[in-house]
């Protein structure tokens, strides 16, 4: 049976930072590059760091930015029916306009206090409301 270099046989099992504490001396010839990495970069040594994953208030902020100037409209339920009403629109309507399902007017509608809505959502009620006060339907 031909001799097993020890080296490339544990870091073929992804052991070798674990010889390289250790025995460093075994450590010191070149090994085989671990499992999932390109040669090109355990060449260089360079890694491709992964980008940071966008937390809520990152996608808050941006949804707004992206939807334009904040709205400074603050809905509760009373108010989106009476836009609703006002407009003369039934419920499916409505969540038609808005893009989102009847469920959800209809979930908004029976909420006490305000809404914590998508800053999307708040530019399209604003949108609607504006167009109610103009007498536009």
């Amino acid at each position: 049976m031909p001799p097993v270099d020890r080296r490339l046989a544990l870091s073929a099992l992804g052991l070798a930072p674990l010889v390289t504490m250790l025995h460093p001396s075994i450590a010191t010839a070149q090994a085989a590059p671990p499992v999932g990495r390109s040669p090109q970069s355990v060449r260089t040594g360079t890694r491709r760091e992964p980008s940071p994953r966008p937390t809520p208030t990152t996608r808050r902020v941006a949804a707004k930015v992206a939807a334009g100037a904040p709205s400074t409209m603050h809905p509760t339920g009373k108010s989106v029916a009476r836009l609703r009403r006002k407009q003369g629109l039934s419920v499916a309507q409505f969540a038609a306009q808005l893009g989102v399902s009847p469920a959800t007017v209809y979930r908004w509608e029976a909420t006490q206090g305000s809404l914590n809505l998508q800053a999307r959502l708040l530019n399209a009620l604003t949108r609607l409301q504006q167009r109610a006060k103009k007498g536009i339907v």
